[in-house]
Parts: C-alpha cells; structure tokens; sequence
C-alpha cells in the first residue's frame, strides 16, 4: 500500500512509466490490470480485449443500477423499460467497445446518484434514536453526540455518495460537478420529507422533535462526512494526482493543459469545432446517440417531468435538475461531443420509461383513460422494438471486415486504373 500511494515510487503511475502526460483517471487502469492479474492472465499482450469486456460489464452494472434507482423512486416496470432503453442505447453500446474511461465513470456517477436517491428517499431513523427520542427532546445538544450520528442512515447515505464520487472522479476528474448532488439530495428530501412534518418552531426530525437549526446542523455533519469521505476516496483510487499530502505539480499541469486544449486552443484537432451551433450536441445525442424514436420520447418525458415539478411534485427533481444542469452544461461547452453526455443517457432512457405509465395517470379520471394508456403502451412498444433495430443495426459493424486492410482491397479490387 505505502508503495502504491507514492506517486514518486509507485510502478502503477505512468509518470514513472515513460509518460509525461496523463490527465486521464488511473482507476479504470488499476481496476483492470488487478483484475488480469486476479485471473492469472498471462498473455498481458492481449490486455486490450480484457480491458474491453471490462468496460462493458462496467456498462452492464450501470444499467442494473438504473433499474435499482428507477424502481425506488416509482417501480418495477418503469425501471425494467428504463433498463431496457439504456441497453439499447448506442452510445452506451459504443463505449462499451472501447476501454476508455468512459463506460468506467459512467457505472460509478450511476452509483453516486444512487446514494443521493437513497438519501431522498429514507424515511426510517435508526433504533438508537427511537429509544432515545425523549432525552433527545430534553436535551437538544446530545443530537450531536457520536452515537446518533454514526447510527444515522443518512450518515452512511452520505459516506457512500462521496467514496462513489471519488471513484468517479478517479475516472474522470470532470465528475467532480456532480459533488453539487449530495446537498441537491438534501435540499430535495427537505422539500419533500422533512419540511411538510414541521410545525412552528420546532420539527420532527428524524422521527423525534428537536428545533429547526438542530435540523440544520445535523445535515452539515453529513455534508461535512460526504466531502470528507470524497477527498478519501479520491486519494486511494486517484494516488498519482498527489504528491505526499499536497497535490501533483505534473497532473495539475497536465489538467491544466488538457482543460486549455478542451477550451478552444489553436491545435488541428480544435479545428472541427469551429463554429458549431449549441445545438450540435442536442442533435447529435436525440439521433444518433439514443436513436431518433427513444431520443424523442425521451425528451417529451423530460419536458413533462419539468411541467410536473414546476406544478409541485418535487420528487422528481434531483434526476431531472442533474440532466438539465450537465445537459446544458456540455452542450455549451466548445467541443459538445456527444459522448460526453454519456453520463445522462440512462437518465433520459428513464425519463423515456417514466412518460410511458405517467402519462395514462393525467386521464385516470376521464372517458379517455383506456384508450390513453393502451396507446402509450403502443408507443412504448413500438419505441422499444425500434431502438432495438437500431441498436442492432449500429452493433453489425463490429460483425464486419472494416481493417484498413480490407479498405485497401476493396479499393485493389474495384479501382477502375492500376493501384500502388
């Protein structure tokens, strides 16, 4: 261990491998020449195709935790349809090609979130304090105590959320946006949970009355323990990007360096995206990245989702403000790419599955129902079948000959003159 976490020492940083630029996350490297060497893979030279299959059982995670958070927040069938759009998304299908960081980073902002929704969605307290919820009441001070922290799910809601954000941002240091999370998470559950359960000057925290700057403080502690558990994290998973206690001067020069390239540097690869529209990455993503059908349904989920949270229902708006805020936030940027939008996929399939049963629940009460609900049922379908041809369709080029090998003798075998 003290080797490994020495960045001036360690075999594992590829600043003392020949590499003088790496602003790249070392996790997913780490994660799969453990794994190689786990399994007694002798053959390092074919590390490329281990290294592939790793990224997408990383994929095949992301969507089994998508199905998870989908079903907490409404149920099973949403989030199996919502398992089911990401598995057909293209972009997802894409990465999980290649062993990049992407896929990597994907499963463990997919796990950050989970977290968060588990902090909005956790009602129960633990048994320590219901057995002390009188004294709590007496003395308001002991809510402070050690016990009642630790013993607090929220406590270890929060520690998961940063050790998750921390093997995210080991990944990909631009995950670390997504600490805006954990107090979106609380602000969420207040507005939704504790706020309603409050009266006068005093609330029910928790499950016991104590005064509203208790409750306060008690969501600083776990704020405090989330930050704290990130930092942690972030130094065990992420070791090259310290040098003792202190930052690297090398990877934050390479950061610095990759962030300015990123930012429209005068270089040839910058060159394509001069002058491209902010909707560049919007189009990209609807067509091609989810495939027009699922693209449009859903964004009609999303536009819905918003209507529904600006008309009250706030339990929506963790996962939709964290997609409307990296949405924005990449499609500003100079180089809109889509695949840097991968973080929000499995958000917009969800939205996509959400739409699908919510829909038919605005007409509950009308002459209208059945025939609303059997038509969003064959939209769905019909939504499902087509993404699926088109993934299917996308994933047909990994079944050809497309080497530049091949390139070369088509172009022997058809060129109409003699060919060097």
């Amino acid at each position: 261990p003290g080797e490994y976490l020495d960045s001036a020492t360690s075999t594992l940083s590829p600043y003392n491998r020949g590499t003088s630029f790496f602003p790249y996350g070392n996790l997913p490297l780490t994660l799969v020449r453990s794994a190689i060497e786990l399994t007694h893979n002798d053959d390092i030279g074919n590390s490329k195709f281990f290294a592939r299959q790793a990224s997408a059982l990383a994929d095949l995670f992301t969507i089994f935790l998508l199905y998870l958070i989908v079903s907490k927040l409404y149920d099973q069938r949403t989030g199996l349809f919502a398992a089911a759009f990401s598995s057909f998304a293209v972009m997802q299908i894409q990465q999980s090609h290649f062993f990049t960081a992407d896929s990597f980073v994907l499963l463990f902002m997919t796990l950050t979130l989970y977290f968060a929704v588990g902090i909005v969605g956790q009602k129960a307290e633990s048994r320590f304090a219901e057995r002390n919820a009188e004294s709590e009441m007496q003395n308001p001070l002991s809510a402070f105590r050690l016990q009642y922290i630790v013993r607090s799910p929220l406590f270890w809601l929060s520690i998961g959320f940063g050790v998750a954000l921390g093997m995210a941002m080991a990944s990909k240091i631009n995950a670390v946006v997504l600490a805006l999370m954990l107090p979106g998470a609380f602000l969420v559950r207040y507005l939704t949970v504790d706020r309603g359960q409050q009266t006068g000057k005093e609330a029910t925290v928790y499950g016991q009355r104590s005064t509203v700057p208790d409750y306060w403080s008690l969501i600083a502690v776990f704020l405090i323990a989330g930050g704290l558990a990130t930092i942690i994290s972030f130094r065990i998973f992420q070791p090259y990007a310290f040098s003792g206690l202190g930052l690297n001067p090398q990877w934050v020069a390479n950061i610095r360096e990759v962030s300015g390239q990123a930012s429209g540097a005068d270089i040839p690869w910058n060159l394509q995206w001069a002058r491209r529209t902010h909707l560049y990455s919007f189009v990209n993503l609807t067509v091609w990245g989810l495939g027009l059908p699922l693209g449009i349904l859903a964004w009609a989920g999303f536009l819905l989702m918003g209507w529904r949270i600006f008309k009250g229902e706030y339990k929506h708006l963790l996962l939709w403000g964290w997609t409307a805020f990296y949405f924005v936030w990449q499609s500003l940027q100079f180089n809109p790419t889509m695949r840097y939008q991968l973080p929000i996929y499995p958000l917009l399939a969800m939205m996509a599955a959400w739409v699908i049963f919510e829909l038919p629940q605005m007409f509950k009460l009308r002459n209208t129902y059945y025939v609303i609900r059997n038509l969003t049922a064959f939209i769905g379908t019909i939504v499902l079948i087509l993404t699926a041809i088109w993934a299917f369709a996308f994933q047909s080029i990994y079944l050809r000959d497309e080497t530049r090998m091949a390139a070369s003798r088509w172009i022997y075998q058809n060129a109409p003159g003699p060919v060097n």
